[in-house]
């Protein structure tokens, strides 16, 4: 058992020290202050939320204020998110509402006299004296819209850099820059870039600020993502430390036996020589009578004397020799050091350019995100300010005709009084108690049919029902009508209770006729009788073609280079639909949306064909090999908000074959690499491709030594020669995916003279 004020201390432990309360109380207090300390520490980098929930949230994450901060941004990050949602919901509600409450509020601000002089300029015509009056009320409106555009952009851009920059900021670059939102974009992202690396330096002060900003990159400015990565690096490095600490006391333990072991040995020598020279002495001696041996004795000591210093200088000149190679040695190790460092900074450089080159290409993608989102915007403003147009029109003029006494022609319109039947009719229930299941009732003699075979969005379609007289001496019954009895209309595949619309019996007859209104959809219509205000089902209709057909065929233009080809469409049925448009799409495993299309033309922009003058003739260039698709659409495609309202009727496939080449040359008197490209696979203009320079065994794509991005398909570029011998190769890239590179290219070998 432990307690969780000290988890370090046991029961036992905890029983010995119950005696000495000073001693607990110093404890305690310490771990109180501990508390405290720890909450200080996060509310300075949290100093908008309580205390109460970053003391909850150490406590959730047993005081670790590491875990506490990431948890806390995480909290953050998720309620900004649910801010920005709610906040974007309520503007476009108040904007739809202020542009009707302005129109309005101008148009009732509009004097007597105006509208009546007006009427009288256009000799009494509504429409013309209409128009006339809401082109006054934009006059006045056309400054402030200027002053609300520029508020929207302003509010449009402050939205994408709310979490760092304020609302002034963005408005002072923006005027800065006479209110261009590409450059704005630009400085904006670069002033983000630098709050993120301020914030996450504030949260962990014991990294610099280069390797935040590299992290930072490397995590795509994600600043969630950095921060748990910079957290994780620290507690790696305390670990390493850690063990390189015990790695030197185990060595440094490890060194001190071995000098007591040379210690040893050396006075196990000092002995066994002493015991020598005490036995030489003996001998000495023993045989100091013996002359002659004396004297060849004293001889070869003088010979082994000679040797010795012989070997001495030989010694000397073998210690100068290796002195010498040291110094050989530790001056190509400072040469290497320089060399080293020189890449070093050559990699920092080229690392920088990648930077700013990423940076600009994101202030690119940025900006021309915003350029589309304030140009939708607009669209919605003008939508709204055109709905809000037609209203005040409609209540000008039912003013003009029933609100103004005197004007010629504008009596007020007679109401018809509808029949005692209309109006039972229309307060006839429905659905009714139908229950939850279709009953399909068998011999009941009810026959439905449906003209015609084939009919256009908006065509009328007639619906004939027919009783049949039950053959003699017939088991089965027949249905008698009512006008309780109604017939659906379904789409194709629909379940039973999804009916695109309905209609009562008009009669009680054996036979009859009902026209209804083809809807504005593309596909196949049956329709479906059934009686007595239930899901009983008498009878089936045949199945109708619904809405226009088209003929779409492609063949590629003589003369190209088999990516430019003709798209063929021929309408064979339907009406007149100006606003049909064909878009070009990338084909994946993925279908892509309606609106993800690389490139579109309107079908009535094509040069009309000679065979027939339905058929119209456009012109596609497939920027790549390939997998694409071409799809047709009648209208234009929702704006964001709207629901969907238009969707591909018909498409066609199409393969470009194609692959990638890449020659790699060296031209030594020019002191530059040469690489000649061919590019079918990838698009330069939006796949982001580049070409990189690598040793030919380099198995790591990341570590390149030289690289360039590309804007064509075919083409050469040029890099400064390598500095180091080896074998390289050329490796092409694409879609910032470098795990596989698109193709190589043949390998040379560089020399360095």
């Amino acid at each position: 058992m432990s307690y969780p004020q000290w988890p370090e201390i046991t029961q036992s432990t905890f029983e010995v020290l119950k005696g000495n309360q000073t001693f607990l109380d110093d404890m305690k207090n310490e771990t109180e202050r501990m508390k405290k300390d720890k909450i200080k520490e996060v509310s300075e980098s949290f100093p908008q939320v309580p205390a109460e929930q970053i003391e909850r949230t150490l406590e959730t994450h047993n005081w670790d204020v590491f875990q506490a901060i990431y948890s806390l941004i995480q909290d953050m990050e998720k309620q900004q998110t649910e801010n920005k949602a709610n906040a974007e919901k309520e503007r476009k509600e108040k904007q739809r509402e202020e542009s009707k409450r302005f129109l309005q509020k101008m148009f009732e601000s509009l004097p007597q006299d105006l509208i009546q002089k007006t009427l009288d300029e256009f000799e009494g015509d509504v429409d013309m004296a209409t128009t006339k009056l809401i082109e006054i009320v934009e006059g006045i409106e056309k400054d402030k819209r200027k002053e609300r555009e520029r508020e929207t952009i302003v509010k449009t851009i402050w939205e994408k850099f709310r979490d760092f920059l304020s609302k002034q900021e963005v408005e002072q670059v923006l005027q800065k820059h006479n209110w261009d939102v590409k450059e704005s974009a630009s400085e904006l992202l670069k002033l983000g870039e630098k709050r993120k690396v301020d914030r996450v330096a504030a949260v962990i002060q014991d990294v610099s600020r280069s390797v935040i900003e590299q992290t930072l990159r490397q995590k795509n400015w994600n600043f969630q993502e950095t921060l748990a990565t910079l957290i994780e690096e620290r507690h790696k490095r305390a670990v390493l430390d850690k063990e390189q600490q015990l790695k030197k006391k185990t060595e440094e333990e490890r060194q001190a036996l071995l000098k007591q072991q040379e210690e040893e040995r050396k006075r196990k020598e000092e002995e066994r020589i002493r015991e020598t020279k005490r036995r030489a002495q003996e001998e000495e001696k023993r045989n100091k009578e013996e002359e002659e041996r004396l004297k060849l004795e004293i001889i070869k000591l003088e010979a082994e004397k000679k040797q010795r210093e012989e070997q001495e200088i030989l010694t000397r000149k073998l210690q100068e020799e290796e002195n010498r190679k040291k110094a050989e040695e530790q001056k190509l190790r400072e040469k290497e050091e320089q060399l080293r460092v020189q890449r070093e900074q050559e990699r920092r450089e080229e690392e920088q350019l990648r930077a700013d080159e990423e940076r600009l290409l994101r202030s690119q993608v940025l900006a021309n995100d915003l350029i589309q989102e304030l140009d939708m915007r607009k669209e919605e403003d003008k939508k709204v300010f055109e709905e809000a147009k037609v209203t005040m029109k409609q209540e000008l003029e039912v003013l003009l005709r029933s609100g103004i006494d005197g004007l010629p022609g504008f009596a007020p319109e007679k109401k018809v009084e509808s029949t005692q039947k209309d109006q039972n009719r229309k307060q006839d229930p429905f659905p009714m108690n139908a229950g939850n299941t279709e009953t399909i009732l068998k011999g009941v003699g009810v026959r439905l049919t449906a003209q015609p075979s084939e009919v256009d969005c908006g065509g009328v379609i007639k619906v004939n029902w027919t009783v049949d007289e039950p053959p003699a001496g017939s088991k089965f019954f027949v249905h008698t009508p009512s006008t309780s009895d109604w017939i659906a209309m379904y789409t194709k595949g629909a379940d039973f209770k999804n009916y695109e619309t309905w209609e009562w019996l008009p009669v009680v007859a054996k036979s009859g006729t009902i026209n209804f209104t083809a809807p504005t959809k593309v596909g196949e219509l049956t329709f479906k009788y059934y009686s007595q205000k239930s899901f009983n089902l008498c009878a089936v209709s045949n199945t109708i073609a619904l809405g226009p057909r088209f003929d779409m065929t492609l063949t590629p233009i003589v003369g190209s280079d088999k990516r430019t080809h003709q798209l063929s469409v021929k309408q064979l049925f339907g009406g007149s639909y100006p606003n049909a448009w064909v878009a070009l799409y990338e084909k994946r495993a993925i279908r892509k949306k309606d609106s993800q299309y690389y490139t579109w033309q309107w079908v009535s922009a094509g040069h009309p064909s000679t065979n027939d003058v339905n058929e119209k003739n456009l012109s596609f260039d497939i920027p790549k090999a390939g997998q694409w698709e071409f799809r047709l659409f009648l209208q234009r495609l929702p704006f964001w908000g709207e629901e969907e309202s238009s969707a591909a009727i018909q498409s066609v496939s199409l393969l470009i074959e194609g692959d990638d080449r890449l020659v790699f040359t060296v031209q030594p008197e020019l002191n530059q690499v040469t690489v000649e490209y061919s590019i079918s696979v990838a698009d330069p203009k939006t796949d982001s491709v580049w070409i990189g320079i690598y040793h030919a065994n380099q198995m790591d794509n990341r570590q390149h030594r030289r690289y360039k991005f590309i804007s064509d398909q075919k083409g050469k570029i040029t890099f400064k020669k390598l500095q180091h011998a080896g074998l390289y190769e050329a490796r092409l890239f694409a879609n910032n995916d470098m795990s596989v590179p698109l193709a190589r290219s043949n390998s040379l070998e560089i020399q360095i003279p």
